[in-house]
């Protein structure tokens, strides 16, 4: 016989007449033939000829005798038969086969995609049983005496599984099978199978045995029912990543509402150590059928595989039966010569829709209109439902991240969180499914503005009032989520949406946790973190476990940030900003340099936010807002350049004829000072360290009177440190310094715990000795304190340090308030003067352990080192300084 090419047919092969070729393979050609004999009775059958580069070839040969012998065997309504198997004149090989009127495993598949017509698990199942039933007899098949042939495939996939119109599913191509009669073996470390359903044991350079089998089946079965494909992305890694047991398929009920026996199945055919996977085929149908028969009868009542199979082929290829045996009818009439029977035409099967739309998403009736974002856990597009014409935000898996179970779950996760959440401030999710080619994706609202990380960058510093309203809207938005068990976890301004009627929305649950979730971290794994570092709190960094004060504590950096332009802690790399999260605390926004005065009430606030330890940040996320809304709505009355210049005046009005009558004054006579009377207040912030919004000082209009006050002349002898006693003095005591009653009772007047009244006065340069108005002020300052009014003693404490600026015992309790109301930076900046104008061991181990208590560890050593290099005897200082070192940490006071 001649060699036989595609340009050659229809012609002559023996007794048989070669049609048409159908397939051209590695090792030879498929062709469509027919039987000679009386006309209208040709029957179709396929021819296989090893190809004309591989007849020399005795490796090739070997192999194509092999399959011929093996599949010889097997006899079987699950396997294709061999009709014949011999050699032509010249002493090439050639096979002859039944014809199979249908279609292989994979193009189906693949036209069930185009037609976005998704195979149903009952058919699915169907499938795998059928597959399952042929494998067992192939693995155990025995010979003439009853001795096992142990046959075993080894290239189970799509390609080589015919599923026919009719329901029947046979099983093709056992090329590279094994078996006891098989002359030719395979070269020991290559893989003939195709690398999506290699089976562990194969990709670790085993031969494989019917075990290999049935892990392809598991395969192929999983990818029907998640509608894509397992392998995905570089065969060879994929490859590696199964032969180290890293790569299995994952839960398909948590994804797709299917049986949860279903991925028991799976996960049992597919299981990486072969103990865990079935031992034989007979085993897995038993399961397979045992979850069949949950799945509901086809309309017509029919519950069988076969019909099931075929009913969902009748969908696919609807005419194609009648179209393919009108064809081959064709081919035949064309052989005879002299014939002129015209057979029909019949129109071809349904074709798939013609994508004249590209930007339709596969299998759903969206169309993406246009790119949104981009991340991690997918894209975000704009998209337009087909039917209903709404425009929705549409948020899709990506298809290279499909693969892995871990994020899959996690983006099931995070629309589930959405789902169970309403609110004004979080976006509403309208729909949830899964593409053709297995991207999930959800549906929600559309949102017109942009993100406040966007607005960061085009804005800078944002002011107070305006940064806090935005931050009562995210509070809310937490409040309803943490409310739902739902912790976001990724607060930051990227995810923080604000729309054009300044509506903020809290998006991207991604990483989101949901009450009663399971979730562990793998403690081997050091740089596994989930969050945005530069927001998240410091025991998510530590990444311990964190419930909803971690995302209190994201909102405060993103408040901070808001309104200073500057986050709370920086580091040129992430390890070491996590460590500045575990040890610092950031310092005021009010020392950062903002634009605008900002109150303590905000420091406090952001600092109660941002500590560091969650059990001393706000309880809850209503607890924040209830303190947000408090800053928000006080009162407050705007003064104007006008108003402002109008009280300057007036002040100097008055001021002036004072000042020249104190200038009279008899050198005899006692200098005077005034105080004014006040009434009707007048809010006007106050330039150093005052507070602005909610804390407004009370400023009042002067009226043209003033009441002379006594001052005490200032001592003649020479001015002496209040840290260096004079002779015969105590070391301990403190220098005491004299003013008059009258001077405090006006300055300390009972201060509402959030106002304070402001006093013009002549302060003196140098202080005087410190009497007992001045420790009653002291206690005054301490009661406010002990009564939680710590804007109060802060006040007094700030008005006593410019007055007595080096006197121990004011600037000790100035610091303590300043740390006691979280103002970090202002007890450090106290503590550090109090140590410069005293050089006794006191002030410089306060200094230390402030420097310790705000993170300065390196600058508290040093102190430390400093103090013992002059007093070397210093047990305290030795103490700390050795805690210091360590792990231990020394608290102030």
């Amino acid at each position: 016989m001649d060699e036989v090419s595609p340009l050659s047919t229809p012609r002559k092969f023996g007794r048989l007449t070669l049609l048409r070729p159908i397939a051209r393979g590695g090792m030879g050609e498929v062709f469509l033939a027919t039987t000679g004999g009386i006309e209208g009775a040709e029957r179709p059958c396929v021819v296989k000829i090893i190809r004309r580069e591989n007849a020399r070839d005795k490796s090739f040969l070997a192999r194509f005798f092999d399959e011929a012998r093996i599949q010889a065997q097997l006899q079987h309504p699950g396997v294709a038969q061999i009709l014949e198997a011999s050699t032509d004149p010249t002493g090439k090989p050639f096979v002859v086969m039944e014809y199979i009127e249908g279609r292989n495993l994979g193009e189906t598949r693949q036209r069930s995609a185009q037609l976005r017509s998704h195979i149903s698990w009952p058919d699915s199942v169907a499938i795998a049983v059928c597959v399952a039933e042929a494998l067992a007899h192939i693995h155990e098949r025995t010979d003439a005496a009853g001795s096992p042939l142990e046959i075993v495939h080894r290239d189970l996939s799509p390609q080589n599984i015919m599923i026919g119109y009719g329901g029947e599913v046979k099983l093709i191509d056992f090329g590279t099978a094994r078996g006891e009669n098989r002359k030719c073996h395979t070269v020991s470390g290559v893989v003939f199978a195709k690398p999506g359903y290699v089976a562990p044991e194969v990709a670790n350079n085993s031969p494989g045995g019917p075990q290999a089998d049935l892990y392809a089946l598991g395969i192929m079965l999983w990818e029907l029912i998640a509608g894509r494909r397992f392998l995905a992305g570089d065969p060879a890694e994929h490859l590696a990543e199964v032969a180290a047991g890293r790569l299995v398929p994952c839960s398909l009920a948590l994804s797709i509402n299917v049986p949860m026996e279903i991925d028991t199945v799976i996960s049992r055919l597919t299981a990486y150590h072969l103990k865990d996977r079935y031992p034989t085929a007979r085993e897995a149908l038993r399961d397979l059928l045992r979850v069949l028969k949950r799945a509901p009868s086809l309309a017509n009542g029919e519950r069988g595989v076969r019909a099931r199979i075929s009913h969902w082929m009748g969908r696919l290829y609807p005419v194609e039966p009648a179209r393919s045996r009108a064809e081959f009818a064709k081919l035949v009439t064309q052989t005879r010569e002299g014939s002129e029977r015209r057979i029909p035409e019949l129109p071809l099967s349904p074709q798939p829709p013609a994508v004249a739309d590209e930007a339709v998403l596969p299998g759903t009736r969206y169309r993406l209109l246009k790119l949104i974002a981009r991340g991690a856990m997918g894209e975000v597009h704009e998209a337009e439902h087909l039917d209903l014409g709404r425009r929705s935000a549409l948020k899709i898996l990506p298809l290279a991240r499909c693969n892995d179970s871990e994020v899959t779950l996690r983006f099931r996760s995070e629309a589930r969180a959405v789902a169970r959440l309403s609110h004004k401030n979080l976006v509403t999710l309208h729909d949830f499914g899964t593409t053709s080619d297995g991207r999930a994706f959800y549906a929600m609202d559309l949102l017109e503005g942009e993100t406040l990380a966007r607005r960061n960058e085009k804005g800078g510093p944002m002011p107070v009032r305006p940064a806090l309203e935005l931050g009562v809207q995210a509070a809310s938005a937490l409040e309803a989520a943490h409310s739902a068990g739902v912790i976001h976890r990724d607060i930051k301004p990227a995810n923080l949406f604000i729309t054009r009627d300044n509506c903020l929305k809290l998006l991207d649950f991604g990483i989101a946790r949901v009450k009663d979730q399971n979730e562990t971290q793998n403690p081997d794994d050091a740089m596994s973190l989930l969050g945005t570092p530069e927001y998240m709190a410091p025991e998510q960094a530590a990444r311990g476990p964190v419930d909803a004060r971690a995302d209190i504590y994201a909102l405060g950096v993103v408040l901070y940030e808001l309104i200073t332009g500057h986050l709370p802690l920086t580091a040129p790399t992430t390890i070491a900003l996590l460590d500045k999260k575990a040890h610092l605390v950031p310092p005021p926004a009010s020392k950062r340099g903002t634009r605008e005065p900002i109150s303590n009430a905000v420091d406090q606030l952001l600092a109660k936010a941002l500590n560091l330890d969650p059990k001393d940040r706000f309880s809850s996320a209503a607890q924040m807002r209830q303190a947000m809304e408090a800053i928000v709505n006080k009162p407050r009355l705007d003064v104007n350049r006008r108003t402002l210049a109008s009280i300057a005046i007036a002040a100097a009005a008055v001021l002036l004829p004072i000042g020249m009558g104190l200038h009279r004054s008899k050198a005899t006579e006692a200098p005077v000072r005034t105080a004014l009377v006040t009434s009707k207040a007048l809010a006007i912030p106050v330039a150093t360290g005052a507070p602005s919004d909610a804390h407004r000082v009370k400023v009042r209009r002067v009226e043209q009177r003033a009441i002379p006050l006594p001052v005490t002349p200032k001592p003649t002898a020479p001015a002496v440190n209040p840290a260096t006693p004079p002779p015969g003095a105590s070391p301990a005591a403190s220098p005491a310094v004299a003013t008059p009653p009258s001077a405090f009772a006006e300055q300390t007047a009972a201060p509402t715990p959030h106002e304070q009244a402001v006093h013009v006065d002549d302060a003196d340069d140098n202080a005087t000795p410190m009497d007992d108005a001045v420790k009653s002020a002291l206690s005054q300052a301490r009661d406010y304190l002990k009564n939680g009014h710590g804007v109060a003693a802060l006040s007094v404490y700030r008005k006593l340090g410019a007055r007595y600026p080096e006197d121990p015992t004011v600037l000790h309790g100035w610091s303590d308030c300043a740390a006691a109301t979280a103002g970090w930076g202002e007890a450090l900046k106290v503590a550090q003067q109090w140590a410069t104008t005293d050089s006794a061991p006191g002030a410089q181990l306060y200094l230390a352990k402030t420097q310790r208590r705000v993170g300065q560890r390196g600058d508290a050593i040093a102190t430390l080192r400093r103090l013992l290099a002059a007093d070397p005897s210093n047990k305290e200082a030795q103490g700390l300084l050795e805690r210091f070192g360590g792990r231990t940490v020394a608290s102030a006071g």
